[in-house]
């Protein structure tokens, strides 16, 4: 009996080990990853509000949803800034870029509003450059067209503004929506 016992344990312990054994895989290729870290940093004084306020409120204007009665239509274009001081490290330049998230329209490359009780409806924020050319924040870093501003005097201010553009006959409603952004230095 101990000796039916003792193959029964050698055959259970050669089942784990071969069940316990990785797959053998080929690899089809190879991903590499490169980029680049600098010393550059600078203290963010969003929309001169006062040094360090990295958060940025942006009070659109009260238009009529009249305005906004066909797809295209724009309103309440509404400037704001990014002030940038105490800026150390070897850069020269810098860029925003805008992080795409769930709040980003990927078509058409505006910001979509919460919805709720109270919503405006039919209408999407678009970011533009100081120019007024739109920011495509639906694209990847270094593809979004952000202005890119040069560091003097250890600070810079990217200068955009936002707008209202209708996505159909607008409904009057209540404006709320928000986009991340991280500082690009070059």
């Amino acid at each position: 009996m101990n000796l039916k016992f003792n193959r029964i344990a050698q055959t259970l312990a050669a089942l784990t080990a071969v069940a316990s054994a990785p797959a053998a895989m080929a690899a089809d290729g190879t991903i590499t990853f490169t980029g680049t870290l600098n010393a550059t940093t600078c203290t963010i004084t969003a929309g001169g509000g006062g040094t360090g306020t990295k958060n940025i409120a942006v009070e659109m204007p009260t238009v009529s949803a009249s305005s906004l009665s066909a797809s295209g239509d724009t309103a309440g274009l509404k400037p704001f800034s990014i002030k940038l001081s105490g800026c150390t490290g070897d850069a020269t330049s810098v860029a925003t870029h805008f992080e795409n998230s769930g709040k980003v329209d990927q078509t058409t490359n505006r910001l979509k509003l919460d919805t709720g009780t109270g919503a405006a409806e039919n209408v999407q924020i678009e970011l533009l450059n100081k120019d007024r050319s739109q920011i495509k924040i639906a694209a990847t870093s270094g593809n979004q067209e952000s202005q890119k501003v040069a560091l003097t005097g250890g600070g810079a201010q990217l200068d955009y503004h936002a707008r209202y553009v209708a996505t159909g006959v607008a409904k009057a409603g209540s404006v709320n929506t928000s986009i991340a952004y991280s500082l690009e230095y070059q």
